[in-house]
């Protein structure tokens, strides 16, 4: 089963097979826990992996009916590191910016990302997007260009009299939307 981002509340019912004698008792146990009585509504226990296992037990003693499934939680996002960027500065006219970071991710096996750069808080131009592995390198370039191939820093900023601040921006999310 595929990740989820919010921990579920897992309800477990049984009964007995007519003409049974009637359900005697619900268990269950999270991974190699000891089994408990079930009482109330569960939670997946913890991030990660866990096998949930219930098992129902009849009036009559005979051998209880088990049924385990799989639950993956994962409630973090990825994280970003080893941030470099080639530059800080952004001129003279034509200079190129590249940016590299690594992605990882403690449970999902994918992310995605984009990356785009902004001026003065307005999108200027998408300069990578993708869906890597967990533990990627990615990279991207930009040329100083908008997205319609005009530059957008150098004489006009020194024309106007102007110092904009260019951001670099990364957004990122693992398969379980986090």
């Amino acid at each position: 089963p595929a990740y989820s981002s919010i921990n579920p509340t897992i309800v477990v019912s049984g009964s007995d097979s007519s003409p049974g004698s009637g359900l005697a008792y619900l268990s269950y146990k999270w991974d190699n826990d000891v089994v408990q009585t079930y009482v109330s509504p569960l939670a997946i226990p913890a991030q990660g992996d866990h096998t949930l296992t219930v098992i129902a037990g009849d009036i009559a003693g005979t051998t209880p009916a088990t049924w385990t499934g799989i639950y993956r939680l994962d409630t973090s996002a990825p994280t970003v590191t080893n941030i470099t960027l080639s530059s800080t500065t952004l001129y003279p006219l034509k200079q190129r910016l590249s940016v590299s970071c690594m992605l990882q991710d403690t449970y999902s096996s994918t992310i995605n990302y984009t990356l785009w750069i902004e001026r003065n808080g307005s999108l200027i131009k998408q300069i990578g997007s993708g869906t890597v592995s967990n533990n990627s390198n990615i990279s991207a370039a930009w040329d100083g260009k908008n997205s319609s191939g005009n530059y957008v820093f150098g004489s006009e900023d020194a024309r106007f009299g102007s110092s904009p601040l260019y951001t670099v921006k990364l957004a990122v999310s693992d398969s379980a939307g986090c």
